[in-house]
């Protein structure tokens, strides 16, 4: 590729957000490429003048190593997933890139397919949607899917539990919260685990 020609390997080049979608829309094994040989760091749109975020996980795929975020964003899914994300090894805030994305023979060989099977047993002191210390007590119920390159998994929703904030079971009572999946892609995924009130149908947090 013309591209490597002018680059080294310390070499980093910066794209804006929409221009990297882009490439890694049209031509993501030669995005990939790319990244197998010098580095590429994404960062948000000038549009976005409210703080908000862009889903990282695209360019995650495409082996870009630095994926920035508007870190004053806290509240937003795409920041609490790029957390999730790095909670690996240790937290340290370092993950090394899978092999898919850093081999060209382990990209068209593909990932091998895993099982995922998840309960979910019980919550403990949930907060009330938007942080509110006032209202009604919170009716739980819980939704959990797996980000990763195919895209958001099936979602899984587990029943209600009501007025119970505090600590909600659902473990033996029939609920529904046993859920599974298949992972094909292991390494870049990430299990999504949110929690809503039946109420209002109003979104509470995302683990």
């Amino acid at each position: 590729m013309s591209y490597l020609e002018k680059r080294q390997p310390y070499q980093c080049t910066s794209f804006v957000e929409s221009k990297a979608k882009k490439i890694a829309v049209s031509n993501a094994m030669e995005f990939k490429l790319i990244n197998q040989h010098c580095l590429s760091r994404i960062y948000p749109a000038g549009s976005r003048v409210g703080s908000s975020n862009y889903n990282p996980q695209l360019f995650w795929n495409c082996g870009c190593q630095i994926v920035a975020l508007n870190w004053q964003s806290t509240h937003t899914y795409a920041w609490r997933l790029n957390k999730g994300f790095f909670s690996d090894n240790g937290n340290c805030g370092y993950v090394l890139k899978p092999e898919s994305v850093r081999s060209s023979a382990a990209s068209r060989n593909g990932s091998q397919v895993r099982s995922l099977n998840l309960e979910i047993i019980s919550g403990f002191c949930l907060p009330k949607p938007k942080r509110s210390n006032k209202g009604e007590i919170v009716d739980p119920f819980i939704t959990c899917f797996i980000e990763g390159p195919d895209g958001n998994s099936d979602r899984k929703t587990s029943g209600t539990i009501r007025n119970n904030g505090f600590h909600p079971v659902w473990r033996g009572k029939g609920l529904g919260s046993e859920f599974s999946w298949d992972v094909k892609d292991w390494d870049l995924s990430t299990l999504v685990v949110q929690v809503y009130d039946e109420d209002k149908k109003t979104f509470a947090t995302t683990f």
